[in-house]
């Protein structure tokens, strides 16, 4: 089930135009929020 929702959610987010970078500054708080953003070194 887990797999299933995070493919809906990565195709939803893929149809709504979201980047990596708009991912990374709404979740700014977590290793997934840093690890899309660009600015992390």
């Amino acid at each position: 089930m887990l797999a299933i929702s995070d493919a809906l959610a990565l195709t939803l987010m893929e149809l709504k135009g979201v980047s990596k970078m708009d991912y990374g500054l709404r979740h700014h708080g977590g290793y997934l929020g840093r690890a899309a953003r660009t600015d992390n070194a």
